[in-house]
């Protein structure tokens, strides 16, 4: 295998970076109502790479994310990270290039406050 010269003397291994079947990530959808507001999207460690959430509401929501392997209840547990989704937007995107790392699982919860008009969302997610 050939090296790369850094520049300051120090030889790294090259490597070439191409798609395979198996071992990369995984896509999830999810188009969320307001009696399923809490999802599992893998019950074993993975890592989040890349969110993408429509809000057709006409308020804000945010999602939150749970390392957890079990349906999370809102309002409990640990919430591991979050992201806010403006009213009516087509698309709030956010990207973790280094991944965000789940040890037990990769799930979130939708909170929707009573007082307001239930809507639906939907969740992108890429994940490992």
């Amino acid at each position: 295998m050939k090296s790369l010269d850094t520049g300051g003397g120090v030889q790294v291994p090259a490597h070439t970076v191409a798609p395979v079947t198996s071992g990369g990530l995984t896509k999830y959808h999810s188009v969320l109502s307001s009696t399923a507001p809490a999802v599992v999207v893998k019950a074993s460690a993975g890592q989040l790479y890349h969110i993408k959430v429509e809000n057709t509401g006409s308020s804000a929501v945010v999602v939150h994310f749970y390392d957890t392997a079990t349906t999370p209840t809102i309002g409990s547990g640990t919430v591991v990270w979050s992201t806010l989704a403006p009213p009516t937007n087509s698309g709030e995107v956010e990207h973790i290039p280094e991944g965000l790392p789940f040890t037990t699982g990769i799930a979130y919860t939708l909170p929707i406050r009573l007082t307001q008009t239930p809507t639906r969302g939907s969740v992108f997610l890429d994940r490992v």
